[in-house]
């Protein structure tokens, strides 16, 4: 199925069948009106850890169900693994009061576990027991009641993408910086969320950042708890089964990196990484610069290694931080960056000798073609065991779901290629600081034209508000064929209820608040909400809070159920001030949203805005600004392509650099500017994921159609691919 309600009719046969499976028979008695207990037996000691999550989940979205490890019970789940299967495969086989969940080895174990639990049933059963309030009700307006787990009627044998040799590349990429959640939430907090995404959705892989330019040196005491923190995460996730690693920039220094040393800028043709040149990145080809870079990350290694950490993959990257044009390292992909990437692949495995090297390409050949897809296919051909993975990324590309070599060519060096899909920053900043974010129809746009190509990938996350967009990546690797709206439907019946009506209202709230998620994206005060209409603002909303009454008091007292909520109050809010964080709802929606994320002292690019004195205009204030007496006669218009003269300014939006409109087409922006007697230049947004159909170029990203204008003469151009900015009168850098 290809809507919400084809995905929603054919998934919810499965939810039908359960429930009419649990009304009758041996369960019911125990299932209504009573506790129901539930026994987990282990058959290994290897896999406690799966009991343990599975014991957590029940526990926590079960109130009245009695859970016991490595006993028996009214319900009984035996947990063993069977080789044969396959070491990330699992089956699920027996009855409804005594079930067998097997795995080919532990990780397969994990993902039966979370079969079970998706398939599974938590479910309202009025108590006889337990007290209710005076007025008979919970705090929704429902009636009081108990919760309990019914497992599910699936049974059968399940693969990721039919693959039984385990590496089926799915990782989590947290990044841990910023003071976001990933680095500021408890452990055990952590640690939890890392489980739920392996267990409940498929991931195999987790993999931290080492931000290098943030620290003086390993004796930083800053270095030492970074190194620490994502030490214990790796440390505290082993017992799961996962593969554990890490993400570095290749070149990337300490802030104390001799200058003697430093990378050449500027890049190229504004190659992609230059935007960061101020960093400490390191020329590899300048005397000492590769063995300062190689010694850093054998220490780095090293103290992972003695902090109990097996590193299973090292991701090696290229840019964003990273790249020199010193005359030794360009062009940076096919030169310097392989030459860094060639020793840390053998430092790395000389320590780890199971150690997977994924060679990022992120930002390679843009937005000029510099031969270096074509020189890394080259080098890989010549050394085929340094490397084991290369991963691919649009970003930086035009916004297309791969650049246009590996879209023709396939992986490098014939090596299999994994993608790396935003799923965070698009669409707003603070990246999070609005709630939840789900983007299915985009991550499906993407995933359509890569599916056959790759085999994984590593989705990048700033937060715990793009669950369900990791939910998604996470089905898509397992199960190619799957559409995101189908899993979405999944996700909705795990996390908040299977009541048909609650998934509808639900899955179309959330494809409406993708529909308006796009939104000015500057630092404030003014965070204008890009509804297509007020009406549509509150149907979300109003749509989640006919849902409320329909869920378990656990699952309206979860975080995802809050994140989405608050999500959609914010956006209500937002546009009903035209942008202004004020009222008490609003203000107490991003409340909410800082604890729950413990983004207290977090960066502003990941926390929630905070209340504004500041008044925002109506839509004639973002339509207008102010004349420019200096700026001389009117030009033609001239225009540059990935170039943006809006990105980074601290008034995007405001009175200088006005919001003119959402236009799908860079013709309708320049006439709204056009139309302006005032207005002197526009910068338009095509957005990330841009493609021909039919003869014409459409753009289906999130940050798609904003249409900015200035009145002024500066310019202030920013390499951004997919804009495109014109001015009709001579500026001034």
């Amino acid at each position: 199925p290809t809507s919400w309600s084809g995905a929603i009719s054919s998934l919810a046969r499965e939810g039908m069948v359960l429930l009419l499976a649990v009304l009758c028979g041996a369960g019911c008695a125990r299932a209504v009106g009573a506790v129901v207990d539930v026994g987990v037996v282990a058959t290994s000691a290897d896999l406690n850890r799966a009991a343990q999550v599975l014991v957590r989940q029940i526990q926590t979205r079960a109130s009245s169900t009695s859970v016991s490890v490595n006993t028996t019970g009214a319900v009984t789940i035996s947990l063993s693994i069977t080789p044969a299967l396959g070491i990330e495969s699992f089956s699920i086989t027996g009855s409804s009061t005594a079930v067998q969940v097997a795995g080919g080895g532990p990780r397969g174990v994990l993902y039966g576990v979370g079969k079970l639990l998706r398939t599974a049933t938590f479910t309202n059963a009025h108590s006889r027991r337990a007290p209710k309030p005076e007025n008979g009700t919970d705090a929704s307006g429902g009636t009081a009641s108990t919760t309990v787990f019914v497992v599910g009627s699936w049974r059968g044998t399940d693969s990721p993408g039919g693959d039984t040799d385990g590496f089926n590349f799915r990782a989590m990429y947290l990044a841990t910086h910023f003071e976001n959640f990933y680095q500021a939430a408890p452990l055990a907090t952590v640690i939890a969320y890392i489980e739920d995404l392996a267990c409940i959705w498929g991931a195999n892989s987790i993999v931290l950042e080492m931000p290098w330019e943030e620290f003086t040196g390993f004796a930083d005491a800053a270095m030492l708890r970074q190194i620490n923190t994502t030490a214990a995460i790796l440390r505290g996730v082993q017992g799961t089964g996962l593969m554990l690693g890490f993400v570095g920039v290749a070149n990337q220094g300490f802030t104390t990196r001799p200058d003697s040393m430093a990378a050449c800028y500027p890049l190229p043709d504004n190659h992609f990484g230059e935007f960061n040149a101020h960093d400490p990145q390191v020329s590899v080809s300048k005397p000492g610069g590769l063995a300062y870079l190689v010694e850093n990350y054998k220490e780095l290694f090293h103290r992972y290694k003695a902090a109990g950490v097996d590193l299973d993959i090292f991701v090696s990257w290229p840019y964003d931080e990273g790249g020199s044009a010193c005359p030794g390292d360009w062009p940076w992909g096919s030169t310097g960056f392989l030459n860094v990437s060639h020793e840390l692949s053998l430092a790395g495995k000389a320590i780890f000798p199971q150690m997977k090297i994924v060679l990022s390409t992120w930002g390679f050949d843009a937005p000029s073609d510099f031969g270096e897809f074509a020189g890394l296919d080259t080098y890989l051909k010549a050394n085929p065991s340094l490397f084991d993975l290369v991963m691919a990324d649009g970003a930086p590309n035009g916004g297309k779901s791969l650049p246009p070599w590996p879209m023709q060519h396939g992986g490098p060096g014939g090596l299999p290629l994994v993608n790396f899909p935003e799923i965070s920053m698009a669409g707003r900043e603070p990246w999070g600081g609005f709630g939840a974010n789900p983007q299915p129809a985009r991550l499906d746009g993407l995933w359509d034209v890569v599916k056959t190509l790759v085999k994984g990938g590593m989705p990048y996350s700033e937060g715990i508000f793009d669950d369900m967009n990791q939910a998604i990546c996470f089905q898509q690797y397992w199960n190619a064929s799957k559409t995101a709206a189908e899993i979405v439907v999944e996700y909705v019946e795990f996390e908040y209820g299977r009541d048909i009506g609650l998934v509808t209202s639900v899955t179309t709230a959330v494809a409406l608040l993708e529909r308006d998620y796009p939104m000015q994206t500057a630092p404030g005060p003014c965070y204008r909400v890009a509804c297509e209409a007020d009406e549509i603002c509150g149907q979300a909303l109003t749509l989640l809070q006919t849902a409320a009454p329909l869920m378990t008091a656990e699952a309206r007292g979860a975080w995802r159920w809050k994140i989405l909520m608050d999500r959609a109050v914010i956006d209500v809010g937002l546009n009903a001030t035209h942008g202004q964080v004020a009222g008490d709802a609003t203000v107490a929606a991003f409340a909410d949203l800082t604890q729950i994320y413990w983004a207290d002292n977090a960066y502003a690019a990941v926390k929630p805005p905070t209340p504004s004195n500041h008044t925002c205009g109506g839509s004639a204030g973002y339509s207008t600004c102010s004349l420019d007496s200096g700026r001389g006669p009117l030009i033609p218009w001239t225009r540059a392509i990935n170039i943006s003269n809006v990105y980074g300014t601290t008034t995007t939006g405001g009175p200088e650099t006005p919001l003119l409109g959402l236009f799908d087409t860079e013709s309708e922006c320049q006439q709204a500017c056009s139309t302006n007697a005032n207005c002197t230049q526009y910068t338009w947004q095509a957005g990330e994921v841009c493609q021909e159909v039919g003869g014409q170029w459409r753009c289906d990203d999130s940050f798609a159609r904003h249409c900015y204008g200035r009145c002024d003469t500066t310019s202030a151009p920013h390499i951004v691919n997919g804009s495109v900015s014109a001015t009709r009168v001579k500026t001034a850098t």
